[in-house]
């Protein structure tokens, strides 16, 4: 499940990370860039996936290396077409 937050008008991915890869972090927030809540929880959840799926693969990645990820993860999802 994806959580997301939303701070003045931008909303943040807040994904809980699991205790036995990080004890000493419980939480991994990135900004989505979007200031729409149905374009980020699309985001959001695609992001989570990507990063539970990256974590199953690689149990060791810092947390650095996570939000590096998910800058270019971010960047790659696909924005919604807005109506003009």
């Amino acid at each position: 499940m994806a959580y997301i937050v939303r701070r003045q008008s931008v909303y943040y991915l807040n994904l809980r990370l699991p205790k036995h890869l990080f004890p000493n972090r419980h939480t991994l927030r990135v900004s989505l860039r979007v200031r729409e809540r149905q374009a980020a929880l699309f985001a959001a959840a695609s992001l989570a996936q990507q990063i539970n799926n990256h974590l199953i693969e690689h149990p060791l990645t810092t947390p650095k290396t996570l939000r590096a990820l998910c800058e270019q993860w971010r960047a790659a999802v696909p924005q919604q077409m807005t109506k003009t």
